[in-house]
């Protein structure tokens, strides 16, 4: 998040990639993949025990299915794997593409920021080509491209929704800056998490004090994480 208000609030990145891939999980390619483990790890024993994770299979409902591409959610080494498989991504486009815009990933969620129009467009057919690489696809209907400029526009990265608002200062001047707050989502599961705590009959039974230090749990870790 430090590094999107970097960019965009203080670098005047303001034209932002919002991309989605589809089935990430399920679309990694085992060979492509094992050959950017080995770029790092010889031992063969260790080589072959990844293999055979991604090799497992996916035991569902009593039902066995093979697995020929893809880590599964859920498997133990499965967000180290999918990590390795975008580093690739990560390096590639610093190398080549960097001068277009910003790119901040987190896991298969990843936003790039730009300064120019020209510049976002050349971005995205950039990432389709990158992605064709590793044999990925971008979702069409979730991918776009938005335009933040006077707060236009917002996109939400991580759970927090990312907008220009504008602001008076001491001396009462208008200025703009990146507001980054709770997305709709969030706030949507926030309500839900404090209904759940409330939900069994027996906790309407206790004093208001002892409600307000369970409620005092859930706010501060929610405040603890979503603070800006």
């Amino acid at each position: 998040m430090d590094r999107i208000f970097e960019a965009s609030d203080k670098g005047g990145a303001l034209w932002v990639i919002d991309a989605d891939i589809k089935d990430y999980f399920g679309s990694i390619n085992h060979d492509k993949l094992l050959l950017l483990v080995k770029q790092r790890i010889t031992d063969r024993r260790v080589l072959k025990l990844i293999k055979g994770w991604l090799k497992a299979g996916v035991l569902e409902n009593g039902r066995y299915s093979e697995s020929t591409l893809g880590a599964p959610q859920g498997g133990v080494i499965s967000p180290l794997l999918s990590n390795i498989y975008l580093n690739y991504f990560d390096v590639y486009w610093n190398k080549a593409f960097g001068h277009l815009g910003e790119l901040v990933r987190y896991a298969d969620d990843f936003v790039i920021l730009c300064k120019r129009l020209s510049h976002a467009e050349e971005a995205l057919r950039a990432v389709k080509w990158i992605m064709g690489k590793l044999e990925l696809t971008l979702h069409s209907e979730k991918t776009r491209l938005i335009d933040m400029y006077f707060g236009k526009d917002s996109f939400d990265f991580l759970g927090f929704n990312n907008r220009f608002q504008r602001f008076r200062n001491k001396n009462w001047q208008w200025y703009w800056t990146l507001q980054q707050i709770p997305s709709k989502k969030t706030m949507k599961k926030m309500r839900a998490n404090i209904k759940e705590m409330f939900a069994s009959p027996s906790k309407l039974l206790l004093n208001m004090e002892e409600m307000v230090k369970l409620l005092n749990l859930k706010i501060i870790g929610m405040r603890n994480y979503y603070s800006r």
